[in-house]
């Protein structure tokens, strides 16, 4: 064919070296390095096709294979036991539940970061062939093969390209984009995670802290099956001499499928409730209207979403009695804030109004102790 002179023997075989793929049909690894501006210029003599089909595949493969990856290093099956919420006698039954070490926003930051812009054209220029490139006159010149969109186009170009020729095997795919990208490498070095250590200590100077922090990381395993996690800790002891009119707990726990990821996690997790210890009290007022046993449990899920509280534990357990025939359900809910561990149990007849209760008193502490420091902060303004 007319367009396989558009790049020598060893070129196709320099990229298909380095990105651990050989073409079945070198067509389409040739197309992925042909620029619009190419076939514009020669007005479509050669009938060829520009690379930007194949870059609009490259750019969905490439979300849906780091997804794929996040699934085998956050991921992991909980299994429960679960009766009815109807209280029937029928056996209990094991129910078995997607869990992840981080929640959707993380994952969702984490992601970006691996797909963006100038990570793409990184991997690119470390694999060294946007030289390839088949461009117009006027790109030449305009050395437009260093361009970071170049790159990143020709990065998901290539990937589509390989889509097309494997026959959408994803085995095959997930293998090349480790080779291109160096996914595990980047999560591992913690180059995906923002740099929270120096904006926490920036955040503790600004707000007068005075005390220690201390940081330690173990490695755990959630199921004992072989599949381990870590999580780090961050512990403040000490105080602010900046008077918080609002909460501020003390413990961050991070995690991470390294020790890295989870000492970076739990300084995000610092850092955010520093930054915005100031804003709960806010919040608490905001909110303040829609507080009941009904919207608790979504509140408390916006707090510790925020960085605001730590992260609530709740524990439903038969309580071994009965009320007008029916099991009586406890839910204990304990929650750590300003180093103060605030805890309630309660029962009732239902798995789902026990929990919603038991939200509802925590919660209820929490408004009581932030009016309680507000009050203290327009005393102190009065004197």
């Amino acid at each position: 064919m007319e367009n396989l002179k558009l790049l020598s023997k060893e070129a196709l075989n320099d990229i298909q070296s380095k990105i651990g793929y050989v073409f079945k049909k070198n067509d389409y690894l040739i197309q992925a390095f042909i620029r619009q501006s190419y076939v514009e210029e020669h007005h479509n003599y050669f009938n060829l096709a520009s690379n930007e089909v194949l870059e609009f595949y490259g750019d969905k493969i490439l979300d849906f294979i780091i997804i794929k990856l996040f699934s085998e290093r956050y991921f992991y099956d909980i299994e429960v036991d679960f009766i009815n919420d109807d209280c029937t006698k029928k056996d209990p039954y094991k129910q078995t539940s997607l869990a992840s070490i981080y929640n959707e926003s993380l994952l969702t930051e984490k992601k970006i970061y691996l797909v963006k812009s100038t990570t793409l054209s990184s991997a690119i220029s470390s694999l060294d062939i946007s030289k390839y490139l088949i461009m117009s006159k006027g790109d030449i010149k305009n050395h437009f093969e260093n361009n970071q969109s170049v790159k990143e186009d020709l990065f998901e170009s290539i990937l589509g390209a390989v889509a097309i020729d494997c026959n959408w095997n994803t085995d095959i795919l997930t293998q090349v984009v480790k080779n291109m990208l160096n996914p595990e490498d980047i999560l591992n070095s913690g180059a995906s995670d923002i740099d929270h250590k120096k904006e926490l200590i920036t955040a503790v100077n600004n707000n007068k802290y005075r005390g220690s922090m201390n940081i330690s990381s173990e490695q755990y395993s959630p199921n004992n099956d072989g599949v381990s996690f870590y999580y780090a800790d961050i512990v403040f002891n000490g105080y602010f001499e900046k008077n918080y009119s609002d909460i501020f707990q003390n413990e961050f726990r991070g995690e991470g499928y390294t020790e890295q990821e989870a000492v970076c996690d739990a300084y995000r997790l610092a850092y955010t409730a520093v930054s915005n210890s100031n804003k709960t009290t806010s919040f608490i007022e905001e909110r303040f209207n829609e507080i009941s046993p009904e919207t608790a449990i979504n509140i408390l899920q916006e707090l510790y979403h925020k960085g605001y509280i730590c992260e609530p534990k709740y524990e439903i357990s038969d309580s071994g009695t009965k009320e007008n025939g029916n099991i009586v359900w406890n839910c204990s809910l304990s929650i750590s804030i300003n180093g103060e561990h605030l805890h309630e149990t309660i029962g009732s007849d239902s798995k789902k109004k026990s929990k919603k209760w038991a939200a509802f008193l925590i919660l209820q502490k929490i408004v009581n102790h932030a009016m309680i420091n507000t009050k203290e902060d327009s005393n102190d303004e009065n004197d």
